[in-house]
């Protein structure tokens, strides 16, 4: 059975240094942020030391922030590779989701399908105008030949139909 990996709620942080230290610098950054401009005589305003209230709570907040966020992206690389299996990892962490994956294999197995596949993969290629995108095409394809043996040679016309295109749009990775 599959553990559920949407069902995470909160991570305890074991290295908890590393939190103090998140809340130390977001501290630091409040406390050299913060400005008063006071008008008029300040003897009669300020007669002991002034303290501002909320500061801690805007700290705590911001990193509790961070926590969440963090706990999101890896509650989302998890379910990815449970979903896509370990192989597309390396895209994964290149900021790719398993939505766009999926669209990227869904465009390539199309290709697939057609007789003159190269022309329809060089026509595709033309109307992509982000090179990101082109790469992230290419490594789909790349990746379907560990599942597609018997389409080896096609799959990798199309990686470097795509690749090529990529290099075009000045995307380097």
């Amino acid at each position: 059975m599959m553990k559920k990996f949407s069902s995470i709620k909160k991570q305890e942080n074991k290295g908890n240094k590393v939190s103090y230290s998140i809340k130390d610098n977001l501290s630091e950054i409040v406390e050299s942020c913060l400005n008063i401009k006071v008008d008029g005589d300040l003897d009669k305003i300020i007669s002991k030391n002034l303290d501002i209230d909320g500061k801690d709570k805007l700290v705590e907040k911001i990193s509790q922030m961070i926590e969440k966020r963090d706990i999101e992206n890896t509650k989302n690389i998890l379910e990815q590779v449970r979903y896509n299996g370990i192989s597309s990892v390396e895209i994964l962490l290149e900021k790719q989701t398993a939505g766009q994956l999926k669209k990227h294999k869904e465009r390539v197995r199309d290709l697939l399908k057609k007789d003159d596949f190269e022309t329809h993969a060089q026509r595709q290629a033309d109307r992509i105008k982000n090179g990101e995108k082109a790469y992230y095409r290419a490594m789909a394809a790349e990746q379907m030949v560990a599942t597609r043996k018997k389409d080896k040679k096609q799959l990798m016309k199309i990686h470097d139909i795509f690749l090529f295109r990529s290099k075009q749009l000045g995307y380097k990775k």
